[in-house]
């Protein structure tokens, strides 16, 4: 992280923060990655952790139960700023995992509430990443977990 500048952590920081919407991907049974959009949570804990609702049905919560490795990608295509993150996806269908990140109206995809059997949690822990930044100069870089913990 040494080659970013302060303002761009932050920026960093912040759009992770305010974003409505991650991209995630997995390693599917065939080894290809597949990606999907999901809405971002508030409950994600700076760039340490971050937590996803989900359908334990869906086909890229079944490919992390196979094969945790995972990446998660916020961008803002207007400031031409990313932050890709790869790390291990764990998926959680125990109820504190669930009351962390329930919100009023997730009844719509969960009809049977925060015990709905098809309702989980998916729990992403980085291990490190890259950022990109480019609004008025273009530069990039690698991130360690460590730098993430910060």
């Amino acid at each position: 992280m040494n080659q970013m500048k302060k303002e761009t952590w932050q920026e960093l920081k912040e759009m992770v923060a305010t974003s409505s919407e991650a991209y995630i991907a997995a390693v599917t049974e065939d080894g290809f990655p597949s990606i999907k959009a999901v809405f971002a949570t508030k409950g994600s804990d700076g760039l340490k952790t971050f937590w996803f609702s989900t359908n334990l049905s869906a086909q890229r919560t079944q490919d992390f139960i196979q094969n945790a490795k995972a990446c998660v990608y916020f961008c803002d295509p207007k400031r031409f700023l990313a932050l890709s993150l790869k790390g291990y996806m764990q998926v959680r269908t125990d109820r504190e995992a669930r009351e962390k990140i329930w919100e009023d109206g997730d009844e719509q995809y969960y009809p049977k509430g925060i015990d709905d059997p098809d309702y989980c949690v998916l729990e992403f822990s980085p291990i490190g990443g890259r950022f990109y930044c480019g609004q008025e100069e273009f530069y990039s870089g690698e991130l360690t977990k460590e730098d993430l913990l910060k």
